[in-house]
């Protein structure tokens, strides 16, 4: 996955370089940016009855929890019509799962504690390309303008390992169910994505700010695990800096 960043940022530097140049300025500018956020998922990762799928509330249900995001990229910008092109690469470098049985309840708010109610962890990583049109509002003299995004992006889950906290007799192992849901992520998954930020100019660098929401879907699982629609909200903030 490191190679990922610099790849996206050869392949948008050879289309900038393809596009034509009028009179003596450019008609197009290149700009790295990096920046540093937060993933805030709104729906639940998926779900796994086993084989009582006519018995909801004993499925084992998943959730992503709210985790740090870091990443950066490479964006082509045509001044004239205050449009951009970025593409970005983006990471959780801390991020976990949760998964636990539907009739406990909300771990804040419990229905029943102890036994099969415990709750298990597990590692993991949103990895996320992604591609956006920007269009920026307002005056080009202005320092601050409002800024609307609508982007396309392939995500892949990384989930690692994880310890049974427990071990019991009963019609089904919540363990197993689990191991099923998060033991094949199934790859990349194309997302859609919207929002708006704003731009700050800062003299040679600029301060950008984002709210993006994510729709896609968690592809993952085998046996009887099911993978949900996902919806999550995106925030972050960086710098950008003109390259050329």
């Amino acid at each position: 996955m490191r190679t990922i960043p610099f790849t996206l940022a050869a392949l948008a530097f050879a289309i900038a370089l393809a596009l034509p140049v009028h009179g003596q300025e450019r008609s197009w500018t290149v700009s790295v940016f990096a920046d540093a956020g937060g993933i805030i998922p709104i729906r639940t990762l998926g779900k796994n009855a086993g084989a009582l799928q006519e018995r909801p509330e004993e499925q084992v249900i998943s959730e992503f929890e709210n985790a740090m995001t870091l990443g950066g990229g490479v964006e082509v910008g045509f001044p004239a019509s205050q449009i951009r092109i970025r593409a970005s690469y983006h990471t959780t470098p801390s991020g976990s799962v949760i998964g636990r049985l539907a009739f406990c309840g909300d771990p804040d708010t419990p229905l029943v504690t102890g036994g099969v109610c415990q709750q298990v962890n597990a590692d993991a990583r949103l990895h996320t390309l992604g591609a956006d049109l920007s269009f920026v509002r307002g005056s080009p003299d202005s320092w601050l303008r409002p800024v609307i995004f609508l982007g396309l992006a392939l995500r892949k889950y990384e989930i690692g390992g994880f310890d049974c906290p427990f071990s019991e007799d009963a019609e089904y192992n919540t363990c197993e169910l689990l191991d099923e849901l998060w033991s094949e992520e199934g790859g990349f998954a194309p997302t859609l994505r919207f929002g708006v930020g704003f731009d700050a100019d800062l003299g040679p660098l600029q301060l950008r700010t984002s709210v993006l929401d994510n729709v896609g879907r968690y592809p993952g699982g085998a046996g009887s695990a099911d993978g949900h629609a996902q919806n999550d909200i995106t925030i972050s903030a960086g710098l950008a800096v003109r390259v050329f």
